[in-house]
């Protein structure tokens, strides 16, 4: 009878085809003899070249009692892996999950064999394991993420799950705490924090945050200025495509063309507010292209624009970035706006990469747009004082007045609308916030409470289209000392519904790092006034902008104290509330804010401006652009006619 000995002894004596006859004809009882007995027969047959065979052998032992069990199972998954058979490597997840989870080698390996099968969903219990400091990993986390996107409570509860067994997975955490904000989860926001001010591992765990996350969050400027992971992206891939070539200088005469370059030509905030500057563009001046990579659908939306504005679009959905850069030098483009910055969608090789003598950024991101080769930044005076000028890469050009564009097309003239109508309670002095609830923090519940305390019996109105939301708003609130009774949460609804909602309530309350941009015109728009304060970067400054383009600088408080007094004062004291509302509808036909014919020559001129330099052979260089003389004159009527 052969024995283990003897198949130990041909073994060492280097004869592996010899081990596998005597193996097949030891007879061990002994469990633990059994495994090295199938240990020595994977390792002859690996010797042989065998390679599936000696991975099933030690997926064998891997399953064994064998001391070198975690390291059989690990050789099984390589050389299963490295002959493609992702079926078998896969049937091994629940063996991988229980004891090699943090083998960040061998999780790879299984997680991409479940994203080679389709089903990288499937990752779930271990995709914190691998190591978002190794580009292959960091991809097939940011896959797990794409594919798992529209089942948030499921991917909120798997990353939750992953940050509590692996801390320092730097990527995971700043997911994690991305969609916290989502959910006013205060506690894991909270916890994101204090990692971020640990001594090295807050530096590399600010490098894995997504730049409109950190607007959301920091309204630090030197913060903001910092690479954020989509800028370290533009520029990795920067560094491996070699030296950028721009077209110098712009055309010396004739039209200057402007291409904008979008995915939000359709029905989004975007197009609330530039549609009618893009309408208004002064065409004997300017060639105007729309660089559209829209989603599917986008066309339907189109159709209903005129055909003046439609005949811009050029389509670049279905192109690769070289093929969108070749068309951007074949269509002699001088100025690329890009309407996006560090938000989802955006296509920054493109804005890198290509030639275009001038490149600006505008409207889509509140910040720098670290780590893109562009020249401009189209903001405002408010938005961005002298201060703000170390804090960008690009070069201020400041418009007059605002920076934001608004249009008219498509809006109706918002009369007040009945409360019951619109599912708003009566018979009270009711507050209202309309901002996506990513943008309330602490910081925004604590002064709305103290507001709600200093005015009994009023009630504050908050958008919130998810449950779970609004249960951790009630948490947040009644730590405050405010009862849930007092909150009334509405979710989403078409955009007259949400006008309407707005005008129903007595006053708006802004939110702090992050205000309301869109939303802050819209209620403006509906007749209700906006109480904010004075911010400290860019996100911050906006509704002070809008307030002063409308003629209301008074509702932007100097701190989180005058904002509460000023409140109470307005709640206390409907009369003075009652003379805002009315200057507000005076002000609306002729303050700049809703002005888009004013407004589009203002920024053509600061097109002009950028254009003058560069044919004088300067490099960009702050603007600030003059403002027109004042309007007198209504643009608009009140019901909603053409001017």
């Amino acid at each position: 009878m052969t024995s283990l000995e003897t198949v130990i002894s041909a073994y060492q004596n280097g004869d592996p085809s010899e081990v596998l006859v005597l193996a097949g004809k030891a007879v061990e009882h002994d469990p633990l003899r059994i495994s090295h007995l199938d240990f020595i027969t994977a390792s002859a047959l690996l010797k042989l070249g065998r390679l599936r065979e000696a991975a099933e052998a030690f997926a064998k032992v891997g399953r064994s009692v064998s001391p070198k069990a975690d390291e059989c199972l690990a050789i099984a998954v390589t050389l299963l892996f490295s002959e493609r058979a992702f079926e078998r490597v896969a049937d091994l997840l629940d063996d991988v999950e229980s004891r090699l989870s943090t083998d960040a080698g061998v999780v790879f390996k299984l997680v991409k064999s479940l994203a080679e099968l389709g089903r990288l969903p499937q990752a779930h219990a271990i995709i914190g394991g691998l190591d978002c400091d190794q580009r292959p990993h960091l991809d097939l986390l940011i896959g797990f993420l794409q594919a798992t996107k529209d089942d948030v409570d499921r991917q909120y509860a798997i990353l939750l799950a992953n940050a509590a067994r692996y801390p320092d997975n730097a990527f995971v955490l700043s997911a994690l705490s991305m969609r916290a904000m989502e959910r006013c989860d205060f506690l894991v926001q909270d916890h994101f924090a204090a990692r971020l001010r640990e001594p090295g591992f807050g530096e590399r765990l600010a490098r894995f945050e997504m730049g409109w996350a950190r607007l959301v969050r920091s309204d630090d400027e030197r913060e903001l200025a910092a690479p954020s992971f989509a800028a370290l992206e533009v520029m990795r891939h920067a560094a491996l495509s070699g030296e950028r070539v721009r077209r110098r200088p712009v055309r010396p005469d004739g039209r200057l063309c402007i291409a904008y370059f979008s995915s939000d030509f359709r029905l989004h905030a975007t197009m609330t507010l530039f549609e009618d500057v893009l309408l208004r563009h002064d065409r004997s001046r300017f060639e105007i292209i729309l660089l559209c990579y829209s989603p599917e659908g986008a066309e339907i939306y189109q159709e209903n624009w005129p055909e003046a504005l439609r005949s811009c679009v050029i389509r670049v959905r279905d192109m690769t970035s070289e093929a969108i850069q070749e068309t951007i030098r074949t269509r002699n483009v001088d100025i690329l706006v890009d309407l996006h910055g560090h938000t989802a969608r955006a296509r920054l090789d493109v804005v890198d990469r290509c030639d275009a003598p001038i490149k600006v950024t505008y409207l889509g991101f509140p910040g720098t747009v670290a780590g893109v080769d562009l020249d401009y930044a189209i903001t405002d005076r408010i938005v961005t004082p002298d201060s703000s000028k170390p804090h960008f890469h690009e070069k201020l050009c400041r418009l007059p007045e605002t920076y934001q564009a608004n249009s008219l097309s498509g809006r109706t003239w918002q009369r007040p609308a009945a409360r019951a109508a619109v599912g708003l309670p009566q018979d009270c002095f009711l507050f209202g916030s309309f901002n996506a609830t990513q943008k309330i923090d602490r910081q925004a519940v604590i002064l709305w409470s103290r507001v709600l305390d200093g005015v009994p019996g009023s009630l504050l109105a908050i958008h919130c289209a998810r449950p779970v939301t609004a249960d951790n708003l009630r948490f947040a609130f009644k730590r405050q000392g405010i009862a849930a009774d007092r909150l009334v949460f509405f979710g989403n609804c078409d955009h007259p519904t949400f006008l309407a909602r707005m005008s129903a309530t007595d006053l708006v309350l802004d939110t702090f790092i992050y205000n309301g941009h869109t939303t802050t015109s819209d209620a403006l728009w509906a007749g209700v006034p906006v109480l904010t304060k004075k911010g400290r970067a860019f996100a911050g400054r906006v509704s002070e902008s809008l307030l002063g383009a409308v003629g209301l600088p008074e509702l932007v408080a100097d701190d989180g104290d005058d904002f509460v007094a000023r409140a109470v004062d307005l709640a206390h004291h409907p009369d003075k509330l009652a003379a805002l509302k009315a200057r507000l509808g005076e002000q609306l036909p002729i303050a700049p804010l809703f002005d888009s014919e004013r407004f589009t020559r203002h920024l053509e001129h600061a097109y002009e401006m950028m254009a003058e330099r560069a044919r004088a052979g300067l490099g960009p260089d702050h603007i600030d652009v003059p403002a027109l003389p004042s309007r007198t004159e209504p643009f608009f009527v009140a019901d909603g006619a053409d001017p």
